[in-house]
């Protein structure tokens, strides 16, 4: 049996060219995102909406809307991709 108290070890060090003021650039950055997602998402609803209402009477989904709907969702995954690329880190 090993004598150490666990196997795995990790050595970091930190990196002088960092800048200490870019994390809170790259955070404020992400308010306009946001807000224009949720912009997006409050489209979606009310537009799903009037879709549902659009169904009701004329039989068809709306073209418009049927085109818009990937929009926010895809707009969702992005952003929800992106803020591991806010951090400061070297590899």
């Amino acid at each position: 049996m090993n004598a150490q108290p666990y196997p795995a070890r990790l050595d970091g060090r930190l990196d002088p060219a960092l800048s200490r003021w870019l994390w809170l650039v790259k955070w404020l950055l992400i308010v306009p995102h946001v807000v224009v997602l949720f912009s997006l998402w409050c489209a979606l609803t009310v537009l799903t909406a009037a879709a549902g209402l659009a169904i009701l009477f004329t039989g068809r989904y709306p073209r418009a809307i049927f085109d818009f709907r990937p929009s926010p969702i895809t707009a969702g995954m992005e952003a929800a991709s992106s803020p591991p690329a806010y951090r400061d880190v070297t590899v």
